[in-house]
């Protein structure tokens, strides 16, 4: 490439090697933070699924209690109730 003989040729060459390398700058960080977001966002997405087990874990527990537990609790509650207003 012929180096340009004007001046104001040079000093727009100039510009527009710094505006390349401005621009190339800024690609690398949008890359960066593109990269960051991705790593952000796969974490979030193992939280979610870890919460969605531990969510339907619970769920099973619950399930597994309800049935005798409570009903066994509220006949004790209901008997010494009406024992109570018995006397």
């Amino acid at each position: 490439m012929r180096a340009p003989k004007n001046s104001t040729a040079m000093q727009e060459l100039r510009r527009e090697s710094e505006a390349l390398i401005e621009l190339r700058e800024n690609l690398q960080h949008i890359s960066r933070l593109s990269h960051a977001e991705q790593n952000t966002i796969e974490h979030l997405e193992d939280e979610l699924s870890a919460g969605q087990q531990v969510a339907a874990e619970c769920g099973n527990l619950q399930l597994q209690l309800v049935p005798g537990t409570i009903s066994e609790g509220l006949t004790g509650w209901s008997e010494a109730l009406t024992v109570g207003l018995a006397v």
